[in-house]
């Protein structure tokens, strides 16, 4: 390379190289090392640090080429050479001619790695005809080459994987792919996403979703990430929610259910009243519906929330709540009511809130106002003095002190119950004094009480036992010995479902107790014969398979195990019941098969 060029080692690397393409997947802290691995003058396990190794997207054995680039590039500059674009996994056809990608004669993995061997039309002439592919499919093989070629261009994009994770699973919310707490209807995404990209398509690209295959990289991939995906799977599933590359480069914005900051002012008696003046936003989720609320607190003290997420640009003005309206609030309101002596309504509606929102404010300030009351035509101004107000908080405070003094042991909560009013008012007013003068919260002191697990596995396995002998002599149709019921039954469930390994007795009784499925139907098929017997009637098979309630399609190993059970109990139950009148044949039960 001449001396006068300025070329560094970060702009070969971010510009002739697929560090971009793997980097913004990748934890920070990996990239950065394998930043600098390759900046050093040993790279041997970076081809390992990006994960390439152990995917199965498979790269490309051969450097490949458009036959189309190689004609421009040779009028253009004389020369030909090799595409970064062209050597990405996942990029089946040239995005700018639309022609399939071939193979040259140049291995990946040359057997001396220093040698370059630069594009010839020696090495470029293999022009061997591609698979056919769908008509449908083309489109998104130019699709997926235009997200990589962007995702190439790139600089400096890392995502945290859990935050990206979160990404998806709001998307899939949004879609009805996921529940408000984040659990994934994993076989609907499956055909969902089968069906967008179609089967051809995914196998291409090495990414055919096996939604029974216990590794399959789909359902991993809005999971927690414990492992790395390779880029492809994520342009793909970017693609599929909806999305671009462009996700990436704004990503905060679309992680963040309210936008980026700041967000305008709605407190239209400010100055600044829609500019984007709050820069404060706090998070939480709503207990009902699971979505994200978002607190806004602006510097002239006025507070507002709503629920998200934010779909369209104009939910940035939409409130749901108004928490505080603060001072600049408050003097205007004064100034409109006092000095402009304007109606309620016109109050309100300059202030763009509601009527009685005016009235309230109005007297809890003390303001004297000149709208007309229900009570009176006049104009005679009422006023609420501030001595009112303060009068009333007094009493309620000295209420308060008196329940507290008359029930010094009770809590918080208990203290609410007794007087709902004077809490109510305390709250909405005098907050602050309310909570100095309240009981601290006192967590419920619990003993730790630890167990005897010997001695609680005997109890259990006496109840266990007493609950299976119930279950076997039940004279009605035999309902099958599982530990659901005999937990249920037993008053244990809880125990056998959580602590079953601590308690080796019972453990070992239910193992030996408990139905199997051929066991369940061997025990009603044994009651349906009683149950025929001795309402004096022939036992055919039929008749037997109807009242114990079986399924016609059990399998023939089964079948022939249950009809061999039905003989002996025929056999034993005419015994025990002196209804030896009719012989069995050497055919068995199918001698009553007529």
């Amino acid at each position: 390379m001449p001396a006068c060029w300025n070329y560094g080692a970060d702009e070969l690397i971010y510009k002739h190289s697929l560090y971009p393409f793997y980097s913004p997947f990748l934890p920070e802290e990996r990239a950065t090392r394998l930043l600098l691995l390759m900046m050093g003058s040993y790279g041997g396990s970076a081809h390992a640090m990006t994960g390439i190794l152990a995917s199965t997207v498979v790269t490309p054995r051969y450097l490949r080429f458009c036959p189309s680039c190689l004609t421009e590039d040779k009028s253009s500059y004389g020369e030909l050479y090799w595409h970064r674009l062209h050597q990405v996994p996942g990029v089946i056809v040239c995005p700018h001619h639309g022609h399939f990608l071939l193979d040259s004669s140049v291995s990946v993995h040359g057997q001396n790695k220093h040698e370059f061997i630069s594009s010839s039309k020696e090495n470029c002439q293999n022009y061997n005809v591609r698979t056919c592919f769908d008509k449908n499919v083309f489109p998104k093989f130019i699709d997926l080459a235009l997200d990589i070629r962007q995702l190439l261009n790139m600089k400096g994009v890392n995502i945290e994987t859990a935050n990206l994770k979160e990404l998806y699973l709001s998307k899939l919310k949004d879609r009805g792919l996921a529940t408000s707490t984040g659990r994934v209807y994993q076989e609907d995404l499956a055909k969902e996403f089968v069906s967008f990209y179609g089967i051809e398509f995914l196998r291409t690209v090495y990414s055919p979703v096996k939604y029974h295959d216990p590794n399959c990289w789909l359902a991993a991939i809005v999971r927690k990430h414990r492992k790395s995906f390779h880029p492809i799977r994520h342009l793909l599933m970017i693609k599929f929610l909806g999305g671009s590359i462009k996700w990436l480069k704004g990503f905060e914005f679309r992680l963040n259910p309210f936008g980026l900051g700041p967000w305008p002012c709605l407190n239209a008696a400010a100055r600044h009243y829609l500019e984007p003046m709050v820069s404060e936003i706090a998070l939480s989720h709503c207990a009902d519906t699971k979505r994200p609320v978002g607190t806004f607190t602006c510097s002239c003290g006025f507070v507002y929330s709503r629920r998200g997420p934010d779909q369209r640009p104009e939910d940035r003005h939409k409130i749901g709540r108004i928490k505080a309206f603060g001072i600049v609030w408050e003097q205007r309101l004064k100034e409109l009511v006092e000095q402009e002596k304007l109606s309620l309504r016109e109050v309100a509606r300059r202030l763009k809130v509601d009527p009685m929102t005016v009235k309230k404010y109005a007297g809890i300030l003390g303001l004297t106002y000149h709208w007309k009351t229900k009570t009176t035509e006049s104009l005679n101004p009422v006023r609420i003095t501030k001595n009112d107000q303060e009068d009333k908080r007094d009493k309620y405070r000295k209420d308060w002190y008196e329940l507290r003094r008359h029930h010094n042991q009770a809590s918080k909560t208990e203290l609410r119950k007794l007087a709902p009013r004077t809490y109510i008012w305390l709250y909405r007013h005098d907050k602050e004094w309310l909570n100095q003068n309240s009981p601290y919260f006192r967590a419920n002191k619990q003993e730790n009480m630890r167990v005897n697990w010997l001695e609680r596995d005997k109890e259990v396995l006496l109840k266990v036992k007493k609950a299976v002998s119930r279950i076997k002599v039940l004279d009605d149709k035999p309902v099958r010995i599982s530990i659901s019921r005999i937990g249920k039954l037993s008053g244990t469930l809880s125990l056998l479902e959580k602590h079953l390994d601590k308690m080796p007795l019972t453990k070992e009784f239910l193992k030996n107790n408990y139905d199997t499925t051929e066991e369940y139907q061997i025990r009603r098929i044994k009651w349906a014969v009683r149950k025929i017997n001795l309402a004096g009637e022939q036992p055919k098979a039929w008749k037997v398979s109807r009242m114990s309630g079986l399924r016609p399609e059990f399998s023939h190993k089964l079948r022939s195990d249950i009809e061999q059970s039905i003989d002996v109990c025929i056999k034993r139950d005419w015994v025990e019941y002196g209804c030896l009148n009719l012989e069995i044949g050497p055919l068995g039960l199918e001698s009553y098969q007529q």
